[in-house]
């Protein structure tokens, strides 16, 4: 008899360190909804109360979003039964080679590594979003690896850098 109750392993290194990631994508996305005028532009086309998750497949942790009053929330690392738009991670493999930037979004789309349930233009939106937060989180040398056009740091996004690193990821300013 064959067994086919096949268990995924536990990996708990990188789901400690994909965990971490999204903690800070989640409170990245919410600080540059604050003060990114591109990131701002950017979200004005959802409406309020637009969730928006991107969970790790099977069994992984989430990212949740919001917005409200014109603003994303980061609502915390545990998947929403339903949101407006879901980005499925295919597993923590994956999740880790993007947290790491082995691997950007763009190539993950490409690799069939990423599937999106919802409007695929709120996920080609929400895509540009995160690429924005990736810029401020990543020194040049690693957001080459994941970005397509790395932008130019000016003296206003050195200052959103550093306001990202000091009080955004840990309090969402």
């Amino acid at each position: 008899m064959i067994n086919i109750n096949i268990k995924t392993g536990k990996k708990p290194f990188k789901r400690f360190v994909v965990t971490a990631g999204f903690f800070a994508l989640g409170k990245g996305m919410q600080s540059a909804s604050h003060f990114d005028k591109d990131f701002i532009e950017c979200m004005s086309g959802f409406p309020d109360g637009f969730t928006f998750q991107m969970v790790v497949k099977p069994n992984g942790p989430a990212v949740v979003l919001r917005k409200d009053k014109g603003k994303f929330y980061f609502k915390g690392l545990k998947p929403l039964p339903y949101a407006d738009l879901t980005v499925n991670v295919k597993n923590i493999d994956t999740a880790f080679m993007m947290i790491v930037t082995l691997i950007g979004a763009a190539q993950a789309f490409a690799e069939h590594r990423l599937s999106v349930i919802g409007d695929i233009t709120d996920g080609l939106k929400i895509t540009k979003c995160m690429n924005i937060v990736q810029f401020y989180l990543f020194p040049e040398i690693l957001s080459k690896n994941i970005l397509m056009k790395v932008p130019r740091l000016t003296f206003e996004r050195l200052i959103g850098r550093v306001r990202l690193y000091c009080v955004g990821v840990l309090f969402g300013i």
